[in-house]
Formats: C-alpha cells, sequence, structure tokens
C-alpha cells in the first residue's frame, strides 16, 4: 500500500502544484484585464477629445469657406460691375478717337 499511497501523494501534489500554476496564471489575466480596461477607457476618451476637437475645427472651417464663398461672390459683383465699367469706358474711347481723327482728317470742318 506504500507504493500505491506514495503514487496517489504525487499525483495529489502535481494535481496541486498544477491548480496553483492556475491560480497564478488566473490572476495575472485578470489583472491584465483591468490594465487593459483601464487603457480602453483612456483611448476611449481620448478619440472623444479628438472627435469633438475635430467637429471644432470642421465647423471652424466650415464657417471660413462660408465667409470665403461670400467674398468671392463679392469679388464677381465687382468683376461685373468692372466689366460694364471697361466697356462703357471703351465706347468713349472709341467715341473720342473718331472725334480726333475726324479733326485731323478734316481740320477746318468743325
Amino acid at each position: 500500500m506504500n507504493g500505491n499511497g506514495d503514487n496517489y501523494e504525487a499525483r495529489f501534489t502535481r494535481i496541486e502544484n498544477i491548480l496553483e500554476t492556475l491560480v497564478v496564471s488566473q490572476r495575472q489575466l485578470l489583472t491584465s484585464q483591468v490594465l487593459l480596461t483601464e487603457q480602453l477607457e483612456k483611448t476611449n476618451e481620448n478619440i472623444e477629445l479628438v472627435a469633438n476637437r475635430l467637429g471644432e475645427r470642421m465647423d471652424q472651417l466650415v464657417q471660413r469657406m462660408d465667409q470665403l464663398v461670400e467674398r468671392m461672390d463679392r469679388l464677381a459683383e465687382r468683376m461685373d460691375q468692372l466689366s460694364v465699367r471697361v466697356e462703357q469706358v471703351e465706347g468713349q474711347v472709341e467715341a473720342l478717337v473718331k472725334i480726333v481723327d475726324g479733326m485731323i482728317r478734316n481740320p477746318g470742318k468743325q
């Protein structure tokens, strides 16, 4: 019976060692899980901060784009006005050229 008792004792010791290893491993896994959960929460907070800042920047960009569109519209309007004015001046210069040309070609007919 001594041989069997030693065999049972050895098996019991092996099982006990395996259980101890499993308990230690489980503690390490739980610790790792807690650390990972904390890191995940921090990461999520950082992502939320970045998303909020990005949203603010996008709002600013949209506002600036709207201002730019308004300025471009005003510039286009001024360009149209300038084009009309240039046409008027061209017409006046053309009339003046005709008058001066007539005076040069026919100096006594005024």
